[in-house]
């Protein structure tokens, strides 16, 4: 288990984080200027985050393998990273999203 609070992940050029076999909660932090590949990529893993904020992040939001799941509570996405989490097949599945 993992808990982050209050981070400025930026400038990353091979995705933001890749979690195997963990469940990571993510609080009040920000993530911008990322490119390339997944920018949450997750096996087997559960991710929470709680009034983060997205932007400019170049590439697919989240890919999901095994038994692993996303929520997005209260947070704020620029238009790349809404759609990007939107569009994504998993969304109503493994993808949760709260206001």
């Amino acid at each position: 288990y993992v808990c982050m609070d209050d981070c400025y992940i930026h400038d990353c050029s091979y995705g933001c984080m890749e979690i195997n076999n963990s469940q990571v909660d993510v609080t009040y932090s920000s993530f911008a200027n990322c490119r390339e590949f997944d920018m949450f990529d997750l096996r087997d893993s559960a991710l929470l985050f709680y009034s983060c904020t997205f932007s400019n992040l170049e590439g697919n939001m989240v890919t999901l393998s095994g038994d692993s799941m996303v929520e997005f509570g209260h947070c704020m996405y620029d238009a790349g990273a809404y759609r990007s989490i939107y569009d994504n097949p998993e969304y109503d599945k493994k993808i949760f999203i709260y206001e």
